[in-house]
């Protein structure tokens, strides 16, 4: 199920059955790798829809993180942690992004 309202309702009803929370990370630059990151972005986006497809009823797809190309590991990891923790706080089971 995709972050949109027409699968919202289906999401209500199959909530129990959902486990899996799916971010997609895309990278974004206005530089001479503009290119590249588009791709990448499209390479992204279609690997995601197609994992939406595959899993559905069991995998929600959240809108993409998007991130500056020149950002670090650690920042972007850190703004991912920031999501974790708010989807930890509202997920209804145990779920795996409990820290190891």
């Amino acid at each position: 199920m995709r972050f949109q309202t027409s699968d919202i309702d289906t999401y209500q009803q199959s909530k129990a059955y959902v486990d899996t929370m799916l971010v997609p990370l895309l990278p974004v630059a206005l530089d001479d790798d503009l290119r590249q990151k588009v791709a990448m972005g499209e390479y992204i986006s279609l690997v995601t829809m197609e994992m939406e497809k595959q899993f559905r009823g069991r995998l929600m797809q959240l809108p993409p993180l998007m991130y500056l190309s020149s950002e670090s590991v650690t920042e972007i990891g850190e703004r991912l942690g920031m999501w974790a923790d708010a989807f930890k706080k509202r997920w209804q089971k145990p779920c795996d992004l409990d820290d190891e």
